[in-house]
């Protein structure tokens, strides 16, 4: 994904950490926004659709400004050598733009076995519903049965 954050990020989270400090209402920010070029956690027209698409009426499109921090932060394929021999199934889909392929699959490459690789063709949304869902929960069953069923 690519997405332009302005250049005072960092001063906009120091002056957020203060103001929490005084106790002050923390900073809040979009958690998704159609604008790739947007300041928000999720900057993406695909991001957008998806999070629009399961949340209930009334949600809040925004986060506090220290969330978005941890999110950057965040790196879930950074202990992945040490989950073995947990079996692992990643769905990587072929044009997800908020998990990039080259990393997930930089993560598969490192995982221990037993594991499994599915790439069904869509976004990263797109297995949670409609035919998509139909065609990846079956995927899922097998592997879950494969390796709890033992």
């Amino acid at each position: 994904m690519i997405a332009c954050y302005p250049a005072n990020e960092l001063e906009i989270g120091a002056v957020d950490r203060l103001a929490r400090a005084r106790g002050e209402e923390p900073a809040r920010v979009p958690v998704v926004d159609k604008d790739p070029h947007a300041f928000s956690v999720l900057p993406s027209e695909d991001n957008y659709i998806g999070y629009s698409s399961g949340i209930p009426f009334g949600w809040v499109n925004d986060v506090a400004l220290k969330s978005l921090e941890a999110f950057r932060a965040y790196e879930p394929s950074a202990l992945i050598e040490r989950i073995c021999p947990t079996p692992s199934l990643l769905i990587l889909m072929n044009n997800d733009v908020v998990t990039p392929t080259d990393l997930a699959l930089g993560a598969f490459a490192r995982a221990k076995e037993p594991k499994q690789l599915h790439i069904p063709p869509g976004g990263h949304f797109d297995p949670y519903n409609g035919q998509l869902f139909d065609e990846n929960a079956p995927v899922q069953a097998r592997f879950l049965q494969e390796h709890l069923l033992k």
